[in-house]
Order: C-alpha cells, then sequence, then structure tokens
C-alpha cells in the first residue's frame, strides 16, 4: 500500500471518529435536556404561560324566614374597545372606513351610547376604554356573535334587590367597584364578612 493511499484512509478514518463523536455528544445532550431534564424545563415552559388571578366569590344571597328572595346577584357585561389596538390594526388609509362602519354597528346595538362619544373614545391614545356598563343579556348576545374587531366584554357581577324598596332600610345596601362589593349598612353591612365569601385563584 502507498504512503498516498495509507493517509488519504488514515485522515478517512480520523474525520470518521470526529463524525462519531460528535453524533455521540450531540445524542448525549438531547437525552439529558429531553429525558433527565425534560420533566423540569416543561414544568418551567408551563410556569412562564400561567397567570394567577384572583377571583372575587359572588356575594351571598339573602332570604327571609319564609324563603323569599331579598337580595341576590346578576351577570351583566361591560363592554371596552381598543383604541390603540384599533389604529394598529387599520392602516390610514382605511382606518375612516373601517372606523365608521364599526361605530355605526355598535351604536345599533348600544343606542344609550352616541356614535359622537365612540369617535371621540376610539381616537384616545388609550390601551383599553369601557364605553358602557350592565349592558342587557340580548346585547351581549349580539356582540359575541358579530365578533367584532378590537371589542371585548368582561362580565361583572351586581347586588340586586328583587322587592325594590320593600325592607330597604333592614337589608341596606352595598357599595360596588371593579374590584369587590362592600355592605354599607343594614344587614348587608351587619354580615358583610360573611356574605362577601373567600375570593378564590
Amino acid at each position: 500500500m502507498s504512503v498516498e493511499l495509507r493517509r488519504a484512509r488514515n485522515r478517512q478514518m480520523l474525520i470518521f471518529l470526529l463524525v462519531c463523536v460528535g453524533m455521540v455528544t450531540l445524542m448525549g445532550r438531547l437525552y439529558y435536556w429531553q429525558i433527565v431534564r425534560g420533566d423540569s424545563l416543561a414544568q418551567v415552559a408551563a410556569n412562564e404561560h400561567i397567570q394567577n388571578q384572583i377571583l372575587n366569590a359572588p356575594r351571598g344571597v339573602v332570604y327571609d324566614a319564609r324563603e323569599h328572595l331579598l337580595a341576590t346577584n346578576v351577570v351583566r357585561d361591560d363592554v371596552y374597545i381598543e383604541p390603540i389596538q384599533f389604529s394598529a390594526d387599520h392602516g390610514s388609509d382605511i382606518f375612516q372606513s373601517a372606523l365608521e362602519k364599526l361605530v355605526s354597528t355598535l351604536h345599533r346595538i348600544l343606542p344609550s351610547v352616541s356614535e359622537e362619544i365612540l369617535y371621540k373614545d376610539f381616537n384616545l391614545e388609550l390601551q383599553t376604554v369601557r364605553i358602557a356598563s350592565r349592558i342587557d343579556p340580548a346585547q351581549s348576545a349580539q356582540l359575541r356573535s358579530l365578533q367584532l374587531p378590537n371589542i371585548f366584554l368582561e362580565p361583572r357581577t351586581w347586588r340586586i334587590y328583587p322587592g325594590g324598596s320593600l325592607a330597604a332600610q333592614v337589608l341596606g345596601y352595598v357599595q360596588q367597584d371593579d374590584q369587590k362589593s362592600v355592605g354599607v349598612y343594614g344587614i348587608e353591612r351587619q354580615y358583610d364578612q360573611l356574605l362577601a365569601g373567600r375570593p378564590g385563584s
């Protein structure tokens, strides 16, 4: 065997060994990340997408001695728009026509919200703006079915008294905001801690 042929074969063998070592190293690293560390890395990835959100408990229901309903809760939607996102999604050439169409549709479903106010709200430099509160379930159903861009509904719980002013002095009332309701008078205040319940997450 000539010297040149022997050298060529040695080079081939060296290259083959280097490739084998590289493949074994790569397989070892894959085994380590996929098998040995797989579960822990999957948990880390899952934690990146999970947010802990406080969920307020619905306020307790009040009955009289004969089990007549005196105070309860209803869920109604608030309507929000996303002005900045709407501007980003629609270029300057189609912005006005898209806005006119959306405002017209919203005003038709929510006649209490004027078109003038809607135009003003959509031109605000804000992420979100609430345009309506406690809308009727029929209006909520219409908006959900249309799936309008940059419009979303947020359900909120509201306290109602089926008897109206009946026993209002005894029942009292609650003060509500976006986060919780607090009893400020009568039974609502006296048993506020019991009626408020415990928030979950």
